[in-house]
């Protein structure tokens, strides 16, 4: 606003720039929705680690393909996950705290914090001290050894009360929760002593994914949690205990989901799908073309540390999609995470392709995985399921359609500022400038060739104007990889010595 001058002598305004910075949006964060023995039902999770992994749903479960699947993304680069737990059946374990009336009636029930089997492993002792009021001891036994305690004292069970248990142990404890059963909630209720600890009972960890059409139905709600969180890249892994009908059923939820969310769908083959033949005549009847998604051959095979360290065959999602991860960081999302450098770690291959075989996926839209002297595993494949040569398309290469969905997913976000600013030649000069400092860094960092902004007069006409609308016209070239490389070799005549 401007100075109210009162007094003769030098006044400093600061003027805003109105250049408004863009910040990038982020290209790897990666999803996974599978059965999980522990964790939450109802939410997302962020998880950074392995150990983080493990400490929230309990790490490798053989029943869980998702969970080798998580393993493998942080050994070959991920950094953050964003795991929901999907689960159908599955039951709490609990235990019953009684009054110290004669005859005791039900107060409290005392419950894991979710669903599972793991629950069991929870035990609880109730100390009175000084009537009313009563302390918690909870802890978690993993093999007889006690891997975490929690304590809670004087609580007491008045709902007015700042330390009124329900609400203080459902706010802090990682392990259980409280549920106040009385049909009168008042002050003054003495709980009977629990000496020695008691261990919960009934929890079920749920069954595992069915054969028939259940489990695409629970992935989808699985789905619906994630769209509240920045996923950039999915992974939903497929067993053999799905139907073929489920897999498709399963693999189109994930394709919508990505579509919807601007995320890249890492799609792994069927597990009864053996050869390059088998897998092009099962991706032609079950896999329309697609730009948002990429299906990746062979499967894998790692050491199980859960087994011994024998070799468990794993759908392959996971493992690319760390390696994408770490070429995003590395080089960044235009880049195309294959080539030599993409190399897979800790995995090996169930299936040895030849050239000719390789070829043939290629041309069909599937990328391969291929093992070379001195390189080792590594993904020797970039293009989509919309790649196929005979249909010509401009989102054929992953990187192509990451980098597209990167700068769509930036400039949203990047942009909102402007919803409501007088619709004017000024707002349109602050979007030109700020879309173009973004795709100038961009341009710098070799993400395309060229690129221009427009948002102007020509593009934005009165009736826009009318109807609230400002067009942004941003074009780009984009840096395909190279992917043949010829060598033309040609002798040349010996020249007589002279």
């Amino acid at each position: 606003m401007p100075v109210s001058v009162s007094y003769p002598g030098v006044y400093i305004e600061e003027i805003p720039s109105g250049v408004f910075t863009i910040s990038a949006a982020s290209t790897s964060n990666t999803a996974f929705a599978d059965y999980f023995a522990r964790g939450p039902v109802d939410r997302a999770v962020r998880v950074t680690s392995l150990a983080d992994f493990t400490r929230t749903f309990g790490g490798l479960d053989p029943a869980s393909e998702a969970s080798y699947a998580i393993l493998q993304y942080f050994l070959n680069g991920g950094q953050l996950a964003w795991v929901v737990r999907a689960i159908s059946n599955a039951t709490t374990a609990s235990h019953a705290i009684l009054s110290s009336g004669s005859p005791p009636d039900q107060v409290l029930t005392i419950s894991a914090a979710n669903p599972g089997k793991w629950g069991h492993g929870l035990q609880f002792e109730i100390q009175v001290p000084s009537a009313p009021k009563f302390n918690l001891l909870v802890r978690e036994k993993v093999d007889d050894i006690v891997v975490t305690r929690e304590t809670y004292y004087g609580l007491d069970l008045d709902p007015l009360s700042v330390t009124y248990g329900p609400d203080v142990v459902n706010n802090q404890s990682a392990l259980v929760r409280l549920t106040d059963d009385r049909t009168q909630k008042v002050a003054g209720t003495v709980l009977q002593v629990v000496g020695g600890w008691k261990a919960l009972h009934g929890g079920h960890n749920g069954d595992t994914p069915p054969q028939g059409g259940e489990w695409p139905a629970i992935i989808t709600k699985a789905l619906d949690l994630l769209k509240t969180v920045e996923v950039n890249i999915l992974c939903l892994p497929i067993t053999d205990r799905l139907t073929g009908m489920a897999q498709t059923a399963l693999i189109r939820a994930g394709q919508a989901f990505s579509k919807e969310r601007r995320a890249f769908y890492i799609i792994d083959p069927p597990p009864d799908q053996r050869t390059p033949a088998a897998l092009r005549t099962w991706r032609q009847v079950n896999l329309p073309p697609n730009a948002h998604s990429a299906l990746y051959f062979p499967r894998l095979s790692i050491p199980d540390p859960a087994n011994r360290y024998r070799p468990r065959t794993v759908a392959p999602s996971g493992t690319v999609a760390g390696v994408y991860a770490r070429t995003d960081a590395n080089r960044g999302v235009w880049k195309a995470p294959a080539g030599t450098a993409a190399i897979l770690s800790g995995a090996t291959l169930t299936y040895q392709m030849t050239d000719v075989e390789s070829g043939d996926l290629n041309q069909d839209g599937i990328d391969g995985l291929r093992n070379f002297p001195v390189y080792g595993n590594v993904v020797w494949g970039a293009r989509t399921l919309e790649g196929g040569d005979q249909l010509s398309s401009d989102f054929k290469y992953v990187p192509v359609r990451r980098l597209t969905s990167f700068i769509e997913e930036s400039l949203y976000h990047g942009t909102q500022w402007a919803v409501f600013e007088p619709n004017d030649a000024t707002l349109w000069s602050s979007l030109r400038l700020s879309v173009d400092s973004f795709m100038s860094t961009l341009a710098g960092q070799g993400a395309f060739y060229r690129y221009y902004v427009t948002c102007d007069q020509t593009t934005t006409t009165p009736r826009d104007i009318e109807q609230g609308i400002v067009n942004i016209v941003v074009a780009f070239a984009p840096v395909k990889p190279a992917e043949f490389i010829i060598l033309q070799i040609q002798q040349l005549a010996a020249q007589a010595a002279s």
